[in-house]
């Protein structure tokens, strides 16, 4: 297939691909002070998927970079994984391409960016995972910067999700183990029945736990951290810090928080 004189390049079955389908827009030519060539900016709208089938499939595994990342729950018997969003680069055609295989069970996924030292490239791009409700295994993300956002993470074994500098907000998290690792970027999560495990370096942490008898870690090292208890929840937490401050009151129980920080502060409160 051709796209404005570019061959597409897809597989025998039409999985994996070499490149996106990008669709132009403009460019434009940009020249500067210094009398260097004229430097063209090409703009394309990005929309690609790919959907697989769950029979069979023990782990999700997908490899981000720049986006933000969605994870949706859907009635449908299929995974759907959807890269969009806009893209301008100083090369044509150098767009990113959203990559998937099936292997031992394993559904793995990458986001391919096709780089050079001379390419600058812009985007804006968004990346959804639809996961129907029936599926109960594992879901494994890396982003090295983007954010992902969540409206509920259903009842699977574990859920992990890694990034740098993206942000981190999910609105009802029931997987049964997750974990959660950020340098700069923030957390926000609401109505956490989960075991949960949470490493940041200087982002700030925002909890609200629905169901205290879960298992409760979090390691920061300047970021602070709310957490925010159900007026019945009895606790057992275990704080470490250096020059960090913990400002709680709560009701001696069983279940287990475990608090660590340099120099960050840890505020519990009770709704």
């Amino acid at each position: 297939m051709y796209i404005g004189g570019f061959k597409m390049n897809y597989n025998a079955t039409g999985g994996i691909k070499t490149y996106s389908l990008p669709f132009p827009i403009h460019h434009r030519g940009i020249s500067n002070v210094f009398d260097q060539p004229e430097i063209q900016t090409h703009h394309y709208i990005i929309d690609d998927a790919e959907v697989h089938s769950i029979e069979n499939i023990k782990n999700i595994d997908l490899q981000c970079k720049g986006t933000i990342v969605r994870l949706i729950p859907t009635t449908e018997g299929d995974i759907k994984i959807h890269l969009y969003g806009k893209i301008s680069s100083s090369e044509a055609y150098i767009t990113p391409s959203l990559l998937t295989a099936v292997e031992d069970g394993f559904l793995y996924g990458e986001i391919k960016h096709y780089e050079s030292p001379l390419l600058h490239i812009e985007s804006d791009l968004c990346l959804d995972i639809s996961i129907p409700r029936e599926y109960k295994e594992d879901i494994e993300i890396e982003n090295s910067y983007g954010n992902l956002m969540v409206d509920e993470i259903q009842h699977i074994k574990s859920f992990s999700f890694k990034t740098i500098t993206g942000s981190i907000d999910i609105q009802r998290l029931l997987s049964k183990e997750t974990k959660l690792e950020t340098v700069t970027g923030n957390i926000q999560l609401q109505q956490v029945e989960s075991n949960l495990n949470i490493e940041t370096v200087t982002g700030a942490v925002a909890i609200e736990v629905a169901n205290s008898e879960k298992v409760l870690s979090i390691k920061t090292t300047t970021g602070n951290c709310d957490i925010i208890l159900s007026k019945n929840s009895n606790v057992n937490p275990s704080f470490k810090t250096v020059t960090g401050r913990i400002n709680t009151k709560y009701n001696e129980g069983d279940s287990s928080i475990n608090l660590e920080t340099i120099t960050g502060a840890f505020n519990i409160t009770y709704k």
